[in-house]
């Protein structure tokens, strides 16, 4: 088994939580910005501050070995723990991790 973090959900169309939801670090803002070159230098050049971010959102998802979901925890407004880059399991206990944070979740399972 595998947990995957998944920092944002969109469909095919970038809606979030459709009935047709694939997962996507992709931001459809950004996605605009890349079909012009100069777009994406004047955005890159910008304070970070001002760069666009994706939308808060907590996700990861327990895969099997042929990528089927087992499991999945959400924190639709990534008001607990948004953004997650890592997630592993330990003795029965989830620790998740971010870039942002300076801390790990930990969720008992």
């Amino acid at each position: 088994m595998q947990w995957t973090p998944v920092c944002l959900a969109l469909d095919s169309r970038g809606v979030r939580n459709s009935e047709h939801t694939r997962f996507t670090l992709r931001n459809p803002a950004l996605d605009r910005v890349h079909r012009s070159a100069f777009a994406k230098r004047v955005v890159y050049r910008l304070p970070a501050f001002l760069q666009p971010r994706p939308e808060p959102y907590g996700l990861v998802v327990e895969l099997d070995e042929d990528g089927e979901v087992l499991r999945s925890f959400h924190d639709p407004g990534g008001e607990v723990f948004g953004g997650v880059t890592s997630a592993k399991e330990r003795d029965s206990v989830l620790y998740f991790g971010t870039l942002e944070q300076e801390w790990l979740g930990r969720m008992e399972l």
